[in-house]
């Protein structure tokens, strides 16, 4: 398994957590579809979060397993985009932080 920074994992929960989006990588404050790392993108998916620190290619795989450990779904992207998606997601970031802290 790699090791994963839980510090940029934190980063990323922190822009979940700050503003959502559900089917589109990021969104503006008034829910404009937008790339995640412009400037008024203030929404993100569990993909933009990373996407917008730089840290996707390392966690992405990660994120996936932990989403299918805890909730059965075959990729982030159906979790993020069900119902109850911001909260399923900031457990699967979590989980991902508590697990690669210890």
């Amino acid at each position: 398994m790699t090791r994963l920074n839980p510090g940029k994992l934190a980063i990323a929960r922190g822009l979940i957590r700050r503003g959502f989006s559900q089917r589109a990588f990021a969104r503006t404050k008034r829910g404009r579809e937008i790339g995640p790392k412009e400037r008024p993108a203030a929404r993100f998916c569990a993909i933009g979060a990373l996407l917008r620190i730089g840290y996707y290619a390392a966690a992405t795989e990660a994120l996936n397993e932990k989403a299918s450990e805890l909730f059965g779904v075959s990729n982030i992207v159906a979790l993020n985009d069900g119902p109850n998606g911001q909260a399923k997601v900031l457990a699967v970031y979590d989980a991902l932080i508590k697990e690669h802290s210890a």
